[in-house]
């Protein structure tokens, strides 16, 4: 969740029958109905909407994730909660993000002349690939994303505002950049590129030398020398979000009937590429987190919330191991201190590792508690536990305790822990009671 950045002030709700009918819509969201031929007393239409009503139906849990459809224009990211009510569910939708495809090559040309010959100027395009590169540089570039080609700076907390503001489609000026495999430095100015209709058609721009730059001898190698940039993280994330979101799409048979091991086959696709999107997501956080400029935000949170929040984007998992959530009832509150998006992360490792590893017909339960200047969140489980003498083990970097096949990095619990010191905070872990393992994550009170 913590990559979708286009949350909404006011909720988009609608109500589906358990028929998949779907019984009221606010505008925007009748109109995508529609819009994918939908009427008045019809099902759903949108079918990445029916197949989590259904899911949430079937599971009587509360779902969250992300669902791609498509108006007239764009392709459209919406952030969807589905909520079972006796008979029916509540879709709540609290992100919406337009994701515009490219335009054709007619499109580009009424705005860029592509036979002109300028020996320093770029050209990127929708989805920010190259497409025309200086003369000087290597000809291979042509159409690789922009992030796999140059070398650009990240800030304190390990973004990389260039990429931010490509994708923003805000203009860039006098930003230094290198290029992957040259020893010289650059600076890059863009400009985005519009249709007559407003349609983004890409970056137009110049990339100028910066003559005796002694500084830049080193920004190629101090980039190399990490273990994964989030240049290459950006490209490969895309794609395999891709991969997830077409696999079950297949897999949850909303096109129509699929024979059972095709539908098996698509949700092992779908798994695969969400281990390996996990896998690019840890070496990320690696990188950053090793930083010594790396620092946290300090929001004002409340964990009972955030406990609720990850119990209905692990539903499904959970539901899929036969496990059973306990979160804290909505009365239960406690105010802490730490940067959202991490805590959501740190919670998301922590129950995941639990409905993992905890035998099937148990129980995982999330508390939370007030400690004098501390707060802390726990979650609990009835599996085998972690032995004393391997509790300081358990986080640090790669160890697994002798999991060698069940697909995890290692990673997961040295990074939780480090984002839980930067916060102000800590991780630890303890015996549950009946023997299982109990992970507390603690924050400063607020």
């Amino acid at each position: 969740m913590s990559a979708f950045q286009s949350f909404l002030s006011v909720p988009i709700k609608a109500t589906v029958s358990r028929d998949g009918v779907l019984l009221s819509a606010d505008p925007p969201l009748w109109r995508l109905h529609v819009l994918a031929g939908g009427n008045d007393n019809s099902e759903i239409a949108v079918p990445g909407l029916a197949a989590l009503a259904a899911t949430a139906l079937r599971t009587r849990m509360r779902i969250e994730r992300p669902v791609r459809t498509a108006d007239e224009e764009n392709d459209i990211e919406l952030w969807v909660a589905a909520v079972p009510q006796n008979d029916v569910v509540s879709l709540i939708i609290t992100g919406w993000r337009d994701v515009v495809p490219p335009a054709d090559r007619a499109e580009r040309e009424e705005s860029v002349d592509l036979a002109k010959n300028d020996s320093n100027e770029i050209l990127i395009d929708p989805e920010q690939r190259v497409v025309r590169l200086p003369s000087t540089f290597p000809s291979q570039g042509i159409g690789q994303h922009f992030g796999s080609l140059f070398v650009v700076e990240s800030d304190d907390s390990g973004h990389i505002p260039l990429i931010d503001a490509l994708m923003e489609r805000r203009a860039i000026t006098q930003v230094p950049i290198g290029v992957i495999g040259k020893p010289e430095r650059y600076v890059l100015d863009l400009t985005p590129q519009l249709a007559s209709d407003g349609r983004y058609l890409g970056h137009i721009g110049r990339v100028t030398a910066i003559a005796d730059d002694v500084d830049g001898e080193n920004l190629n190698s101090a980039r190399s020398d990490l273990p994964m940039s989030r240049q290459l993280a950006s490209v490969l994330k895309q794609p395999l979000n891709r991969i997830v979101a077409n696999a079950e799409t297949i897999g949850s048979r909303v096109h129509g009937p699929l024979r059972d091991n095709y539908a098996e086959y698509a949700q092992d696709i779908a798994n695969a590429a969400r281990h390996l999107a996990e896998l690019v997501s840890d070496m990320e956080d690696l990188d950053a987190i090793d930083r010594p400029d790396f620092s946290a935000a300090r929001d004002r949170l409340e964990l009972g919330d955030v406990a609720r929040r990850v119990g209905g984007l692990l539903a499904l998992k959970a539901s899929d191991h036969g496990i059973s959530l306990v979160l804290p009832p909505d009365t239960e509150k406690v105010a802490a201190i730490g940067e959202f998006r991490r805590v959501l992360q740190v919670m998301l490792n922590l129950v995941g590792n639990a409905i993992r590893y905890a035998p099937g017909g148990s129980i995982v339960t999330i508390t939370i508690e007030k400690q004098a200047d501390f707060a802390s969140i726990s979650v609990a489980d009835q599996g085998q536990g972690v032995p004393e003498e391997d509790r300081e083990r358990v986080f640090e970097k790669f160890e697994r305790l002798g999991r060698s096949g069940d697909g995890g990095s290692g990673l997961g619990l040295y990074i939780s822990r480090k984002l839980a010191r930067f916060m102000g905070g800590d991780l630890v872990v303890t015996g549950a009671p009946g023997g299982g393992a109990c992970f507390r994550l603690t924050l400063p009170a607020r």
